[in-house]
């Protein structure tokens, strides 16, 4: 009976560990669109689809 409850936690335990994995890889996605978006307002160069817009 004591093996079975140290199975359970240890499972318990690996299920923990992919739920902190997965949300530290949303947490990194998160960072990365957050300095994406920032770099994207402060930039000075115009892109390609922005140049066609104002030509058009």
């Amino acid at each position: 009976m004591f093996v079975n409850n140290n199975m359970e936690l240890n499972k318990g335990e690996k299920f923990m560990e992919y739920v902190s994995f997965i949300v530290l890889i949303l947490a990194l996605y998160l960072i990365v669109l957050i300095i994406k978006r920032f770099e994207d307002k402060s930039r000075k160069v115009l892109t390609m689809e922005e140049v066609e817009h104002l030509i058009v």
